[in-house]
């Protein structure tokens, strides 16, 4: 046996089955000299293997006369005759195996000749140690290794090679890359291992010259074009990327044109198997698709009927007219498939509601012969009432099952309700714990009249430890810190540990919030912190906490009562951070006083929201709206006394492709009964990373040019001091896409509208008409006026949480202001 393959430049035997068999006819027909009679039909007194060394002796022996799908007649055992037919079934058996080259049988007499030796030489192939890929870069190595047979500890073989280069051709040719070349060798290792590599040479994707279609008389070529993914080269292809051809792609663009001849009323449509035409440098291609559009047909009669599962037909599920009215396809209308898609799964759904978790709704249509009319009936078959035998929910290693319970609308012995189903896999979606979308499925109960249904969660992290840092011309270096766990202990409790440092502010913050407290539908949340925040002209520090019972009133629709009480000391005198900084009040010495009112304040807060979000930790779909009141009176023991309003509403819409629209709108108004106003501390000066980017923390809103002290001839203090207002509109929109979405990494474009605004007598009388804009104007309170930026950021969901590079330019500049202001934060916006 010459047969050869080269193997690292080595040469090895290799015999086929054929070969082997003609070998041992030889060999055992007594081809040699010392064979003295024909072993056939003699007693085998002994088997024994030679060459194996993976391969131990008693596995192959048991292969050799162990249970087989042989009969009998190919089973070779000690004490039964040589046949031709034992010995063939033998090597067909170890040869289909896979794992031999090549297998020589030889046989020769016992001591006393009472008897046959048998003796079986194989030749093992070798093992793989390790498949490489070579040579790929438009195409994903993992990709491709899903269509490659061979892997580690696998056995190699000549034939799976070559297949192998077979299918990675295939599935370049699939994506357009018709000149791709594949080659394969091996390089051998040492305990009879090999190291297999298929080299790519992916040469240039083919792309799509021109795309023309024949037959298609009702419905024009660029209407048809506008549906596929599939498109001509144009000029701008190296930018869009389009004009390529993926096999994939185009299989779903046929489809996608007889769906939509379908949704045009022609029933009759044929789309064609396409003719490709292959430029003779193999990097064009032309397409043509033919068609065979059909009349065009409009619906005579439109019906329902119902029928039991012997074939008679029932009373309607609520009556005739109830089940007609779901119908929205109507006698005269143009045949759509899509809309009688919609009625079909408006209809099951009227049954699943109602218990009937089998229902079958098939649309019968028939055209009506000799006319370009039809006649539609959906044929139901309600089936019998299902009930709901067991709740199940599984991959909830670290949630406890109650957690996950609590959201399900649906109980044990309830009728099967799958509008219920899904609205309590969005509720458990919501909590943000688990990968989504999450999945359910049923399976038979106890008998016919009973379903167990099982949620499937994949637990994702759910608490963060999350550091930030970033640069501001306003506050220096910036540090921010926390360590939050929504998912607390698998309770579905919330425990947050926060710090923000810089040169002005100052933040240590603990909150903790149960959403079912004691088991219950109350929430319940209270929080303890230590604030210092370093203004321009003062420094406000601050200690206390929060309590809040929360109650919902629909699933959407929750109300909550929450009562704060903090000390607040406001000082002209100057403050230090961790970080340093401090502040010379430049307003010491003015008679302001009154706008830096410290002391107790105790504060009832009020709130109302209606919450539609897919995922409350990163939305991608829903909106949440809210209104909040903060009262702090003397009634309750407050030295503040003011009334605020809180009115926000954010909007979130997933346009596909991982592309998210957001925008958010939020108005603040603070008020107070005191001839002293609204304490400084109080006031609204938006600006920076958390509402208005792209302009300096707490820099917009009304300001007042004074002199710094109360010397009549002092120099007004440039651009005015900021005094904050006690109304603010603030308006942020995103288009927020991916980049590397596998990673997390994701893009924005943003534009920000905002400023705050001063409603009260002694601040606009104070500023004397000397402001510096009308946007930094005491007396304008025209919500019109906003300032107005745009700009673009970086977001990554890491491991620490997500994380926020952006980068604001301010689109009209005011005296002092720099042309744009990058930041880097932790957490979302909104």
């Amino acid at each position: 046996m010459t047969r050869e393959r080269r193997l690292a430049g080595r040469r090895f035997p290799v015999s086929s089955l054929a070969a082997a068999l003609c070998f041992l006819g030889a060999t055992l027909a007594g081809g040699t000299a010392a064979a003295q009679a024909s072993p056939w039909g003699l007693p085998v007194s002994e088997i024994r293997v030679e060459g194996n060394r993976r391969s131990s002796d008693e596995d192959l022996l048991q292969r050799i006369h162990g249970e087989r799908t042989y009969s009998d007649n190919t089973v070779l055992r000690v004490g039964e005759m040589l046949t031709r037919e034992k010995v063939r079934g033998v090597v067909r058996d170890l040869y289909s195996s896979g794992y031999f080259d090549d297998i020589r049988v030889d046989a020769a007499p016992n001591a006393d000749s009472t008897g046959v030796i048998v003796t079986l030489t194989v030749l093992e192939r070798p093992e793989v140690e390790e498949v490489r890929i070579e040579g790929e870069d438009e195409l994903e190595e993992d990709k491709i290794r899903e269509k490659v047979g061979l892997d580690e500890r696998s056995i190699f073989s000549i034939q799976a090679a070559r297949a192998d280069v077979e299918k990675i051709r295939d599935f370049y040719a699939e994506e357009g890359f018709f000149l791709a070349q594949v080659e394969w060798e091996t390089e051998a290792r040492p305990n009879d291992r090999v190291v297999v590599t298929y080299r790519i040479d992916e040469g240039e994707q083919v792309s799509v010259r021109e795309i023309a279609f024949t037959g298609n008389e009702s419905i024009p070529e660029e209407e048809l074009l506008g549906i596929m993914s599939t498109s001509p080269v144009t000029f701008w292809s190296p930018i869009t990327d389009s004009g390529r051809y993926k096999e994939a792609d185009f299989e779903r663009d046929l489809t996608l044109i007889k769906a939509y001849y379908l949704d045009q009323g022609f029933l009759d449509v044929e789309v064609g198997p396409p003719r490709v035409a292959l430029s003779p440098d193999r990097r064009d291609i032309s397409i043509t698709i033919p068609i065979a559009e059909g009349p065009q047909y409009s619906l005579r009669r439109v019906a329902v009927e119902e029928y039991d599962e012997d074939g008679a037909e029932l009373d309607f599920l609520g009556g005739r007219a109830a089940v007609r009215e779901l119908i929205h396809v109507e006698p005269g209308d143009q045949f759509s498939r899509t809309a009688v898609g919609e009625d079909l799964q408006t209809l099951t759904r009227y049954y699943k509601e109602q218990g009937y978790a089998n229902v079958n709704v098939n649309p019968d249509v028939q055209p009506v012969r000799g006319s370009t009319e039809a006649d539609l009936v959906y044929r139901i078959v309600r089936g019998t009432p299902v009930y709901i035998e067991r709740i199940e929910i599984k991959g909830n290693d670290k949630t406890e099952d109650k957690v996950i319970r609590r959201e399900i609308q649906i109980a044990e012995g309830d009728l099967y309700n799958e509008t219920l189903i899904e609205l309590s896999k969005r509720r458990i979606e919501q909590l943000g714990y688990f990968e989504t979308p999450i999945a359910w499925s049923t399976r038979s109960g106890a008998d016919e009249r009973h379903v167990i249904i099982t949620f499937e969660v994949k637990e994702k992290a759910t608490g963060t430890f999350q550091v930030g840092v970033g640069l501001s011309s306003i506050e220096n270096f910036i540090a921010t810190a926390q360590i939050a766990q929504e998912n607390f202990l698998g309770r579905g409790q919330s425990v947050t540990l926060a710090a923000q440092l810089s040169s002005i502010r100052q933040l240590f913050q603990l909150q903790f919030s149960d959403p079912y407290f004691l088991d219950s539908q109350w929430l319940f949340g209270v929080g303890v912190y230590d604030s210092m925040r370093i203004y321009t002209n003062y420094t406000r520090q601050s200690i206390g906490g929060n309590l809040t019972l929360g109650y919902p009133l629909t699933h959407d629709l929750r109300v909550s009562l929450g009562y704060l009480l903090e000390w607040v000391d406001v000082s002209t005198s100057g403050g230090s951070t961790l970080f340093g900084g401090s502040s010379i009040g430049a307003l010491r010495d003015l008679p302001l006083a009154n706008l830096f009112n410290d002391g107790y304040t105790s504060a009832i807060r009020a709130s109302l929201s209606y919450d539609t979000r897919d995922n409350r930790l990163f939305p991608r779909d829903g909106q949440i709206t809210g209104l909040t009141v903060e009262w702090a009176s003397p009634y309750l023991l407050s030295d503040a006394d003011f009334t605020r309003y809180t009115l926000y509403t954010r909007w979130y819409f997933d346009l596909g492709l991982g592309f998210v629209f957001k925008t958010n709108t939020e108005f603040g108004l603070v008020l107070s009964p005191s001839q002293d106003g609204v304490p400084i501390y109080e006031r609204y000066m938006p600006g920076g990373i958390m509402d208005v980017r792209g302009f300096p923390r707490f820099s917009l809103g009304p300001r007042l040019r004074l002199p710094p002290r109360l010397d009549p001839n002092a120099d007004l203090i440039p651009n005015g001091v900021p005094v904050g207002g006690n109304m603010q509109l603030v308006i942020n929109i995103e288009l927020e896409y991916p980049i590397v979405d596998r990673l997390g990494l994701r893009g924005v474009f943003f534009v920000d509208a905002g400023n705050a605004y001063n409603l009260e007598d002694t601040l606009c009388a104070a500023s004397d008409g000397r402001a510096s804009s009308v946007f930094q104007d005491p007396c304008n309170h025209n919500p019109f006026y906003l300032r107005v930026s745009a700009g673009f950021g970086f977001r990554w969901i890491s491991p620490l949480g997500p994380l926020r590079f952006e980068w604001g330019f301010p689109l009209w500049l005011e005296p002092g202001e720099e042309t744009y202001q990058f930041e880097f934060m932790v957490g979302n916006l909104f």
